[in-house]
């Protein structure tokens, strides 16, 4: 069968042999969904577990042609699956969620369900607050995926075999919100970049730059260097949701990238953080990178950062443009 899109690194599995089938969904289009790291993290997370199948979806339109929402990989639909899990990195992509669901021939609304696959939802919408969704979604994953995943699987195999009480059961774990059981839920979070798992194979397409489906980045390989950012700002979400502020070793970082570039045909890597103008080896990477002959994408820098020699590596890595934070250049801001 002729694949949706051309990709690398996808990952199909025998729907026989495994436990749990899950959908991984992201709320809007294919060009947007595969630009960042959440996807390509959740997806090696959910498939490296033998028991465990995800193919992935998106909204329709932008070089996806669809009626209606199929998976990549098998193009299956939506109700085939035990599991919908949205990643909501946007509050606007919840109307993107229902429409999903009402294209799929899924009532949005769970007291409107009747069997079918659970909804589940996270993210950093849901971390920050899952109250707008709660009408909707059957489990929110309140934290961060490398830490909950494993008991949220185990969890949900159970309530998908029908075990009794496995939904209140479900409510017990740590860092899940099961609406109208649990009373609260206690964000999870991974205490060493260094030790959690990271997706070294990633799905990338391989069509042309002008393509719907290609990526603003390119061909790149997602690198996380910094979680968090720890400077209190009052303005950011993602800072008061990510704490306490974690960084990867250089000796890490660079171990990883250079088998992500084995296994991934890219020739770009895109530094991932949102306080990765505080990152200490910074200028170390890319310094590295340019070695390599690689190119090189980072987000927005504070002002006081932009040194002169970490201009002149990214100039020769390729980046022809940077994006300055001027909300907040100094301590107090």
């Amino acid at each position: 069968m002729r694949p949706l899109v051309p990709e690398a690194n996808v990952i199909q599995k025998d729907w026989r042999r495994v436990d749990l089938r899950v959908a991984l969904c992201y709320p809007s289009t294919y060009r947007v969904g595969m630009a960042g790291l959440p996807v390509r993290l959740l997806y090696a997370l959910f498939n490296r577990r033998e028991d465990v199948l995800c193919e992935r979806f998106f909204l329709p339109g932008e070089g996806l042609d669809l009626p209606s929402p199929l998976s990549l990989e098998s193009r299956r639909p939506l109700k085939d699956f035990d599991v919908v899990a949205f990643t909501f990195q946007y509050e606007w992509d919840y109307l993107n969620a229902v429409r999903m669901l009402l294209m799929a021939g899924i009532r949005p609304l769970r007291e409107e369900r009747r069997g079918g696959p659970i909804l589940l939802a996270g993210g950093p919408c849901v971390v920050e607050n899952p109250m707008p969704l709660a009408d909707i979604v059957d489990v929110f994953a309140v934290g961060e995926a490398e830490v909950l995943l494993d008991p949220l699987v185990e969890g949900l195999k159970e309530v998908c075999g029908g075990g009794e009480g496995a939904m209140r059961d479900l409510a017990d774990v740590r860092g899940l919100y099961v609406p109208d059981v649990s009373e609260g839920a206690e964000r999870t979070w991974v205490r060493s970049l260094d030790e959690a798992p990271v997706p070294l194979a990633q799905v990338i397409p391989l069509v042309e730059e002008d393509s719907p489906l290609s990526s603003p980045f390119g061909r790149t390989f997602n690198l996380e260097l910094v979680r968090g950012c720890g400077r209190g700002c009052r303005f950011c979400l993602i800072d008061h949701i990510t704490r306490p502020r974690r960084e990867r070793s250089l000796e890490k970082a660079l171990e990883i990238l250079e088998e992500g570039l084995r296994l991934t045909p890219a020739d770009k890597v895109l530094l991932i953080g949102a306080g990765i103008s505080d990152y200490k080896r910074l200028l170390d990477v890319c310094e590295q990178m340019v070695s390599w002959g690689l190119r090189i994408s980072v987000p927005s820098l504070r002002p006081e950062a932009v040194s002169e020699e970490l201009t002149r590596l990214l100039a020769e890595g390729g980046q022809r443009r940077l994006t300055i934070a001027p909300d907040g250049p100094t301590p107090g801001a």
